[in-house]
């Protein structure tokens, strides 16, 4: 028979588990008990049950320190990319240890949060600077993608349409509104 085990994390790594994850936990813990019921076979039983109790157990390699939750982790974030919005060499090299993670351990905590990836949150928030800054400035087009950190105007256009469904200038011209909305 199988031995079944779950490797034990390092005690220092900065931990955090979004409800939902524990939710998903909770839903397999469910359905493996469901089957563990319905199975006559011993040896199955037996499997199912290490199983169940693996995945109860996962919970607690994984615990949300006190006084952390995935929203404090996440302003934490969003103050670190808004502070350094404007310079475009910031990255997840620089956000990573600002915010005291490994980058795997920020790519998985902040994938977890957002369902983005470091560097997709990173230009999303420039994206939505470059907005507000479209509807609120005059500034043009070019200064408003390097007050946000994009060193090319075309790279900046593509990603901005990307988002909004619109390039900066039509943007701009309906007023901070993109062609979805009426």
């Amino acid at each position: 028979m199988k031995e079944h085990h779950i490797k034990e994390y390092d005690d220092t790594l900065p931990p955090l588990l979004p409800d939902a994850f524990r939710e998903i936990l909770e839903r397999v813990a469910g359905a493996l008990e469901e089957l563990l019921d319905g199975e006559t076979d011993v040896a199955r039983r037996q499997e199912l049950a290490l199983t169940l109790e693996d995945a109860r157990s996962l919970s607690r390699y994984f615990p949300i320190p006190d006084g952390s939750s995935p929203g404090k982790f996440l302003q934490r974030v969003t103050f670190l990319v808004e502070q350094n919005i404007g310079n475009a060499a910031y990255s997840v090299d620089d956000l990573a240890p600002a915010i005291g993670l490994s980058r795997s351990s920020l790519y998985r905590h902040l994938y977890l949060t957002t369902g983005l990836t470091p560097s997709l949150f990173i230009r999303q928030a420039r994206l939505q600077r470059a907005a507000r800054l479209l509807r609120e400035t005059s500034s043009r087009i070019s200064e408003v993608a390097e007050q946000v950190g994009f060193n090319g105007l075309k790279y900046f256009n593509r990603h901005f349409k990307e988002v909004f469904g619109v390039t900066p200038s039509v943007y701009r011209k309906k007023g901070g509104r993109t062609g979805e909305e009426r």
